[in-house]
């Protein structure tokens, strides 16, 4: 069943928002190339970038200057109405995938846990053929204040981009949310909270959040640290250390 989740995750990626994704993907990192003066190894999530301007696509005025820019940006210029509601739909089957390729992956994880806590002889045999699976888990949640949302865009959202709802001024329903993200954030190993009270200000009237959460193996393997080091000795020819 598993591998039959993975097939259908590799049929969506072919679809056309494939394409308009690697596209805003290209026009990111070279323009986050551009700014980095250090040269320094950038890592972003172009999927949760696109993502999030989208929802905020769908709630735009039609006709307006926001809409137009928001199209542009998330690479659906020149599109259909028709094409574009192919999109949304398209997003929606992805994060079905994710969601389907992260439950076979937890299941197959804790299965493999089982058998190792178990008494049997080979388990360094076993050890060998661990769970290769991927793990992607995405979290979306819209936090509004005094703000009211049109049920057909709370509706549009749930349904295309599964995005959760809470309300800032609401304190217990505030305090949920920097649970949650936190405990998702420690589970995924970050390094310390990623949510406090500081990082709302009084007079926030939504905030979106989006994170993501990526672990797989490297299709072909290879030893750390095996790169041999450059000896630096002042001016004369580098060579490896």
């Amino acid at each position: 069943t598993f591998i039959h989740q993975e097939q259908q995750f590799e049929e969506t990626r072919h679809s056309k928002i494939a394409g308009r994704l690697y596209k805003v993907a290209g026009k990111l990192l070279t323009q986050l190339n551009e700014q980095d003066k250090q040269q320094t190894n950038i890592i972003m999530s172009p999927v949760s970038i696109q993502q999030t301007l989208s929802m905020l696509f769908l709630g735009s005025e039609t006709g307006s200057q926001s809409r137009k820019e928001l199209q542009e940006a998330i690479g659906y210029a020149n599109m259909s109405e028709s094409e574009i509601q192919q999109c949304h739909e398209d997003y929606a089957q992805i994060l079905s995938d994710f969601e389907l390729i992260t439950k076979g992956t937890l299941e197959e994880r804790k299965s493999f846990e089982e058998l190792m806590k178990a008494d049997i002889k080979p388990k360094l045999k076993l050890a060998q053929v661990q769970p290769r699976s991927p793990l992607l888990d995405l979290s979306t949640t819209l936090m509004t204040g005094n703000a009211y949302v049109q049920p057909d865009y709370s509706k549009n959202i749930t349904k295309y981009y599964h995005t959760s709802f809470g309300n800032v001024d609401d304190a217990k329903a505030k305090a949920e949310l920097f649970v949650k993200m936190n405990n998702w954030a420690k589970e995924a190993e970050f390094d310390g909270r990623i949510m406090d009270e500081g990082c709302l200000m009084k007079k926030t009237r939504a905030l979106l959040l989006n994170a993501i959460r990526v672990e797989a193996f490297w299709t072909k393997d290879f030893e750390e640290f095996e790169e041999k080091k450059i000896f630096y000795n002042y001016g004369a020819k580098d060579m490896p250390a």
